[in-house]
């Protein structure tokens, strides 16, 4: 292969040695001996002498855990139709998606009384101790909103690179209308990470990467690092307290959902006949008809 450029090399041994220290991993090390033997051939290939057919020896050619992410481009295009698609709160003070619409979430967000509280206009996928943003769209929703609170910042780098690599994909640009990141490295550095058996945050960069590329990729994003995620009362597993705190965070993420969701639509320009669609029939339907489905009671309804 072409091998990896010397600055890369380098900067790589020094992640693989750091993610050693973190796991206690002879596979780390290895790695990083072997990206430092890179390092070094690469430094020197310049004062090597070249045989007559201009054939070069071949330099060591290797993939650490989150590279790819740094190596590959940014989709030429990214559809974001949502963008321009927002939710909308209704005077009566239910939402209005439009469409059936999708929310993937860590463990936050777990709680059947949270469940509940979105089921009107939301289907919530929580996934336990995983990170919400490696997940892939749910296949039945046209829109999808992510909530996070940085699993990957406690977990193994290949959980880090699965999160990017979800989020460069076209079915999450396709449907994504927006994430949230919850608190903050600081916030859970002082919760979570004393939880943790290694009492260590394993990939400390992990909200500042995904600001910095979702902001490349014009994807709506908002993080909650507030009094609000400082003050809520938390378990000993660092999850809110079953009952009114747990719905207190899914208001307090609901509003921040239709914030975000109708300021990024206000930016690049909402679409007239998704606008019609609410001022018209869309919102009467959604009016007339959630207080007599019954699946609106069971908190299941896909329609209003």
């Amino acid at each position: 292969g072409e091998g990896i450029d010397v600055h890369v090399a380098c900067s790589d041994a020094i992640r693989c040695l750091s993610w050693a220290s973190a796991y206690t991993c002879n596979l780390y090390s290895a790695m990083a001996v072997a990206a430092l033997t890179a390092c070094h051939r690469n430094a020197n290939a310049e004062d090597e002498p070249q045989d007559s057919s201009n054939n070069k020896r071949p330099r060591l050619s290797m993939v650490l855990p989150g590279m790819e992410i740094a190596q590959t481009n940014l989709p030429s295009t990214a559809a974001l139709e949502m963008k321009t698609r927002p939710i909308y709160r209704h005077p009566l003070g239910h939402i209005w998606a439009g469409v059936p619409t999708a929310i993937v979430s860590d463990s936050m967000l777990q709680g059947r009384e949270v469940k509940n509280h979105f089921a009107p206009w939301a289907r919530l996928h929580v996934f336990q101790d995983m990170e919400a943003l490696a997940q892939k769209p749910p296949v039945d929703c046209a829109r999808v909103f992510y909530v996070s609170a940085g699993n990957a910042l406690y977990s193994h780098p290949v959980r880090y690179a699965h999160a990017f690599a979800n989020m460069r994909s076209e079915a999450f640009l396709k449907k994504i209308g927006g994430v949230i990141l919850l608190g903050s490295v600081e916030l859970w550095d002082k919760l979570y990470a004393p939880t943790r058996p290694s009492g260590k945050t394993a990939n400390p960069s992990f909200f500042d990467d995904v600001t910095k590329l979702l902001t490349e990729l014009d994807v709506p994003l908002k993080q909650l690092d507030n009094d609000f995620m400082t003050n809520l009362k938390y378990t000993d597993d660092i999850h809110p307290v079953a009952g009114a705190p747990r719905l207190e965070l899914a208001n307090h993420v609901e509003e921040h959902l239709v914030e975000l969701s109708q300021s990024a639509a206000e930016a690049e320009g909402v679409d007239a006949e998704w606008e019609t669609l609410f001022q018209s029939g869309g919102t009467q339907k959604d009016v007339s008809g959630a207080s007599s489905c019954k699946w609106c009671r069971l908190g299941e309804c896909w329609d209003h």
